[in-house]
């Protein structure tokens, strides 16, 4: 199996080292996977990767997938995969098609997601409350010049738990005594668990990144911990929401965590205070205690087709010629595949995909008796092994000159007075061009009528003749 129009694939092996299987699982495969051969792989691909393809081993059905977080300089790929037993799991990730069109989606990749692209918020998505709120350039902006409360978008969707809520967000300064950013799982009562910008826990702007649960609506709570961050520098923040629990990351890198009481089937909020905060996305994917990683990754493979036919130039040899061999080299084939070679000959041109003349199929250095001036020759390959292909290395094609018989032209009913003079004879004499031509001329005459200053002569003319001597 192949998928068609694309030039390369490679197999990607996924280990899932958890005792059961995972469903419907966004599956991280970096960059880093594939090597050296990374390079390889984009001066192969369209430089938009608008290209990338993944497919299960079994079939040809393209799966859901997202770049992150760039395709100028990419990551890596999120990939769904809606069946992935215990073990190791293969998949493709094909590349190398010039005329694909981008495939990539956030939305049919992760449980929820949005890159707030266009000039307005999504509003299939979410709800927005107060103001300062708008989207430009793929970056949610809530600005709030003076600190209040009320500013916040919140999804229109829930969201079950044993999920992790990713966003990827900054500010452009603080403002000493308020929770800045916030980006929360809960209804902003008793049961939430948030991220944001500290101040409010802090006695002054501390210029970090806050877990927090507990937040209550009068903007009290808990802060589980912090991490430094720094203005207008974009990072990444990751809480995996569990029944009782809650995993915080920042870039990918845990630092803290903390039971929760029971939360479920919330909705997310962004939300902002003071100043200006910025988001670029924001995804929710499935969690697993132990993230599938990649085993390997396989060499390129190129498209596999069963059969295909080389067809040769048309050969002018510029002279009758008479075919009386034919080989070629390798003489077998690996099981499974197979060559069949065939020819065609006539004494009048013809184009390289004309229907006429018909094709002989030979064998092997079989012995022809094939008379013509135009030759071309065709090889089909075949194969039922996805891993093999018949091979031709060189083929002979052996043709000699049609040997002609000698033409002799004799002046009947001579005449006892000499000859008339000013007769033309004319020979139709077929030789390939360049080559030397000799002919012999035998001319009777009589001294007796003119003695030797008045001997006939030939004189030779014609297309392409240049006499060397006569």
């Amino acid at each position: 199996m192949w998928l068609a129009g694309w030039k390369y694939r490679r197999k990607i092996t996924i280990n899932n080292s958890l005792a059961y299987g995972l469903s419907d699982y966004q599956v991280w495969i970096p960059t880093s996977a594939f090597g050296s051969a990374w390079t390889l792989i984009r001066s192969s691909a369209q430089s938009t990767m608008a290209d990338f393809r993944f497919t299960p081993s079994t079939a040809t059905t393209t799966v859901p997938y997202w770049i992150d977080d760039n395709t100028t300089t990419p990551k890596g790929f999120w990939v769904k995969i809606s069946t992935l037993p215990a073990g190791n799991n293969t998949i493709y990730m094909y590349y190398g098609n010039a005329s694909a069109s981008v495939a990539q989606s956030g939305d049919n990749t992760f449980e929820f997601f949005d890159d707030f692209l266009g000039s307005s918020l999504d509003a299939s998505k979410w709800t927005a409350t107060g103001t300062g709120i708008s989207v430009a350039d793929g970056i949610l902006t809530i600005s709030v010049p003076s600190p209040s409360w009320g500013h916040h978008v919140v999804s229109n969707s829930t969201f079950s738990n044993n999920k992790i809520i990713e966003t990827k967000g900054t500010m452009n300064t603080g403002a000493t005594g308020t929770i800045e950013l916030m980006v929360g799982y809960g209804d902003w009562g008793t049961d939430t668990v948030t991220w944001s910008i500290g101040g409010e826990i802090s006695t002054a702007d501390a210029q970090q990144w806050q877990a927090r649960y507990n937040v209550y609506n009068s903007a009290t709570g808990t802060a589980i911990s912090a991490v430094s961050m720094t203005y207008n520098t974009y990072d990444i923040l990751s809480m995996a929401v569990l029944p009782s629990a809650a995993y915080f990351y920042k870039n990918g890198t845990y630092f803290a965590s903390s039971s929760v009481n029971s939360i479920n089937n919330k909705k997310i909020t962004i939300a902002n205070t003071a100043q200006d905060a910025k988001v670029d996305w924001i995804r929710i994917r499935h969690y697993a205690p132990t993230e599938p990683t990649i085993s390997s990754v396989s060499s390129e493979e190129g498209a596999f087709f069963s059969t295909g036919t080389y067809r040769s130039a048309v050969i002018d040899t510029a002279s009758k010629i008479v075919v009386s061999s034919v080989s070629w080299n390798p003489s077998s084939q690996p099981a499974g595949t197979n060559i069949a070679v065939g020819i065609r000959v006539s004494s009048y041109p013809f184009s390289i995909n004309s229907s006429t003349p018909s094709w002989l199929t030979v064998s092997n250095g079989q012995t022809l008796n094939w008379h013509g001036r135009y030759i071309q020759y065709q090889s089909t390959f075949t194969t039922t092994n996805s891993t093999t292909t018949p091979r031709l290395e060189d083929i002979s094609i052996t043709y000699r000159v049609k040997p002609w018989q000698e033409k002799s032209v004799t002046r009947t009913n001579p005449n006892s007075y000499g000859f008339g003079g000013g007769e033309n004879w004319i020979w139709q004499v077929p030789v390939k061009s360049g080559s030397a031509l000799t002919i012999t001329a035998y001319i009777r005459y009589n001294t007796e009528y003119g003695g030797s200053t008045t001997k006939p002569k030939l004189t030779l003319s014609g297309a392409g003749i240049s006499p060397t001597s006569i």
